[in-house]
């Protein structure tokens, strides 16, 4: 797998790619990049595929995008300019809900769905969306995200083995901030319901 930079728009995308054949698309989760949670599987997988892992601009980041959607139009508009028109989508967590997202979206593009230990956005309605933009309500939804998604505690449950949790994600966990869970929340509270990937065209 090589690194390479594109430029989407204004803005760069950096992406993994290697291997020939059918294209599949492997999505990180929320913690760190590609290479983190990738690396371990590529080599397999190129011996038979076109094998494409995209650095997201990370969920509660400076630079994440607003809405899943985004994370989907973004990932589209990658591929489009990686050449590729249909790919089978493998998302772990945060991307397994963007591959989700995807599919719903650019259905003809999608080839093939799976998700690993993630699910579909999720979608609340305008009451709680609201009452969560509230103190004290904000304050608890932001408690109770730190604590079990962006702590070092759980990566107990994520890792049998605690000694090949990659040093980026440690890292990153140990880093994550206050500021950023509020932007992990406004991405949460964003979404909208979305139209579900068709079965039996892409899944």
């Amino acid at each position: 797998m090589e690194p390479k930079t594109i430029l989407l728009g204004q803005r760069p995308a950096r992406v993994w790619t290697g291997g020939t054949g059918e294209a599949i698309v492997l999505l990180h989760g929320g913690w760190a990049g590609a290479e983190s949670y990738w690396s371990t599987v590529t080599d397999d997988l190129e011996r038979t595929h076109l094998v494409v892992a995209p650095e997201f601009p990370l969920i509660g980041s400076a630079d994440g995008l607003p809405t899943f959607g985004a994370y989907a139009a973004w990932l589209a508009e990658l591929l489009t300019a990686l050449g590729i028109e249909r790919a089978t989508l493998v998302g772990n967590s945060l991307g397994a809900t963007i591959a989700w997202r995807f599919a719903g979206q650019y259905p003809e593009r999608c080839a093939g769905l799976v998700l690993v230990n993630g699910y579909q956005p999720p979608v609340y309605s305008s009451m709680l969306r609201w009452l969560a933009t509230r103190s004290p309500m904000r304050a608890m939804a932001r408690s109770n995200l730190l604590r079990q998604h962006y702590s070092i505690g759980v990566l107990g449950f994520a890792f049998d083995d605690r000694g090949k949790v990659p040093a980026d994600i440690v890292r990153a966990l140990e880093s994550f901030t206050r500021a950023d869970a509020e932007r992990v929340l406004d991405v949460l509270l964003a979404e909208e319901a979305a139209s579900p990937p068709p079965r039996g065209r892409c899944c």
